[in-house]
């Protein structure tokens, strides 16, 4: 079967709203950043959120190829064989 080889895009944001205190911003992290996964087989890579005290955002991801698809919340799956960057930044509404 084809694999299919992802390089995760860590794109960690700073937030002053929301933070407990301004030197701890928000961040997202990933258990590695990168995952290899078969031609049709699903992988979730929701990040796990640092420093955030509030329950009110939303994750947003940001595929730049078309070899691999993603929901909103955050279950990929691949579709070509291919590499591919992956943005995932963080809206954090007012609470």
């Amino acid at each position: 079967m084809k694999k299919l080889l992802y390089f995760i895009l860590l794109l960690s944001l700073l937030f002053v709203c929301g933070c407990k205190d301004p030197k701890d911003p928000i961040t997202l992290t990933y258990e590695s950043s990168e995952i290899e996964i078969n031609v049709g087989e699903t992988v979730n890579i929701a990040p796990i959120i640092n420093n955030l005290t509030t329950e009110t955002y939303k994750l947003n991801y940001e595929l730049y190829d078309e070899i691999a698809v993603i929901d909103e919340e955050g279950n990929l799956t691949a579709i070509e064989e291919g590499i591919i960057d992956i943005v995932v930044t963080i809206d954090i509404e007012p609470s």
